[in-house]
């Protein structure tokens, strides 16, 4: 049973909890016997204790996922979350720039965004949610819809290319994930 290991991946929000749901777990599910999503944004000092408590499990490994929205720097940004969370362990915290709109967006290319009536944009470092919003609001009900829709044809090498902190993450979390977590 020693090799038994689960992977937690707490993230702010509902958006975020699809988008890791949709992209990022299947490519943890060869190293992991279970993953699960669970947001926290609206609840983070009252999922302090079950935080604290699943980071010292021996089998369980986790990440943190935090929006930039207006914080400066990511350094700063993980300063934050580290003091609202308290945790009593070193942990991983992976900062996504501005905002898990900006990945959605960096994952899609000319011909899809043109299909979904969404705009190019080439560089989405910079997107935010209000950003996403108005590209969408002609085109769907709901950011939602949008969301599911482009889930649909989202392609992580594109993704790689056009969001830095997406990029960060995947080479520092995913592809050399067997180096990164506790063995």
């Amino acid at each position: 049973m020693s090799d038994y290991k689960e992977l937690i991946l707490f993230v702010e929000g509902l958006s975020d909890a699809r988008f890791f749901e949709e992209i990022i777990i299947e490519q943890y599910s060869n190293q992991f016997n279970h993953i699960f999503v669970r947001p926290y944004a609206r609840k983070v000092r009252k999922d302090r204790d079950f935080m604290n408590n699943v980071m010292v499990i021996p089998h369980m490994d986790h990440i943190i996922f935090s929006d930039l929205n207006d914080c400066p720097c990511c350094p700063q940004k993980r300063f934050e979350i580290e003091n609202i969370i308290n945790l009593k362990v070193k942990i991983r915290i992976v900062v996504v720039e501005p905002e898990i709109e900006a990945w959605l967006l960096a994952g899609i290319n000319q011909n899809i965004s043109k299909k979904l009536k969404i705009p190019y944009i080439k560089d989405t470092n910079n997107i935010k949610k209000e950003d996403f919003i108005k590209m969408i609001s002609k085109r769907f009900d709901s950011k939602l819809d949008a969301e599911l829709e482009i889930l649909k044809y989202f392609d992580i090498d594109l993704a790689k290319q056009r969001n830095t902190s997406f990029k960060y993450f995947w080479n520092k979390y995913v592809k050399y994930r067997q180096s990164t977590f506790r063995t």
